[in-house]
């Protein structure tokens, strides 16, 4: 088990000598004292590194997590166009009732652009299930 300099110097009720190494401490700030060896210095360096490691863990986890929770560009067109009277629509049009709709958000300046991009991508790929009816105007298959 890993002992904190913090730990080491509560263990210590005379605070003149460190719990950990038995080496003095010094004040390193006014009313704070620790120990200033090198074996201390690692031990509290290293659980600094396993604490942060295992918060970077974490916040990466719940972000995949979230990531998996939300609709693509790919299935928020299909949504709109399947519950559209007309079987084909504009990319604009597309973009502003996914984005009206609540289906998609993005924080880019050309969402338009990056909806056709990403329909066009699609559509070179097998299986696709989006067909081109004219410049810009797209449909289900």
């Amino acid at each position: 088990m890993r002992t904190s300099i913090r730990q080491m110097m509560t263990d210590n009720p005379r605070g003149d000598k460190c719990s950990g190494c038995g080496e003095r401490v010094e004040n390193t700030a006014p009313g704070v004292k620790a120990c200033v060896c090198s074996t201390c210095a690692a031990k509290a360096t290293a659980g600094i590194a396993a604490a942060r490691a295992k918060q970077e863990t974490e916040v990466k986890e719940a972000k995949k997590a979230e990531r998996a929770s939300r609709i693509t560009v790919l299935d928020a067109v299909e949504m709109v166009l399947a519950s559209a009277k007309r079987r084909q629509m504009h990319v604009a049009e597309l973009t502003q009732k996914m984005i009206d709709g609540k289906l998609w958000s993005t924080k880019g300046s050309t969402p338009t652009a990056t909806v056709y991009a990403t329909i066009i991508t699609n559509m070179k790929k097998e299986g696709s299930k989006f067909r081109k009816t004219a410049p810009n105007v797209f449909g289900l298959i």
